[in-house]
């Protein structure tokens, strides 16, 4: 029972996420590797007493004395705190191996975001850039040509326009 009580103070999360907030993910791979292995570890040595429990209770002789039920019902009730941790020891790993994947894959996300926030930052400089570009080139007058300055109005004379016969103006529908 002991075990069980410095398992559950050993393995604070929030403390552990406050200690590995600014680890680099290899220090956190690392640390996590070794807890799964020492979880591992500790849910091994836990089934080998539960099977030496089984093997304890399986020899004890079917005997009514009161000695005999009071072992057998002491294993049992043993028995069902080791398959408690166990299961205890299981989820734990289980939480361990999940808080790692989150870990890497914020890692990973806030990498992936510097690295769309660079690209714009360059894209920015690149438009500004050109926009002073733009801004530093003189506007060119357009040209004027011969032609419409050689060109001169008709004289009155040489206009259609005027008078017919009957008063209407002439080259007006």
């Amino acid at each position: 029972m002991l075990n069980l009580f410095y398992l559950l103070s050993h393995f604070s999360s929030k403390a552990e996420m406050k200690r590995f907030a600014s680890a680099d993910t290899s220090v956190l791979k690392l640390h996590y590797e070794k807890k799964v292995l020492y979880l591992e570890q500790e849910k091994k040595t836990l089934q080998k007493e539960i099977e030496q429990l089984r093997c304890n209770l399986s020899n004890i002789s079917s005997t009514s004395d009161d000695s005999t039920q009071k072992l057998k019902e002491n294993y049992l009730q043993k028995l069902t705190c080791l398959e408690a941790q166990d299961d205890i020891q299981r989820i734990k790993t289980q939480k361990v191996q999940l808080q790692q994947k989150i870990k890497q894959e914020s890692e990973q996300f806030r990498l992936w975001k510097a690295s769309r926030e660079k690209e714009v930052l360059q894209l920015l400089s690149v438009v500004e850039e050109e926009k002073k570009e733009v801004a530093a080139k003189p506007v060119p007058e357009p040209e004027k040509t011969t032609e419409a300055a050689s060109v001169k109005p008709p004289k009155a004379e040489e206009c259609d326009e005027g008078e017919d016969e009957d008063g209407d103006l002439k080259g007006v529908l």
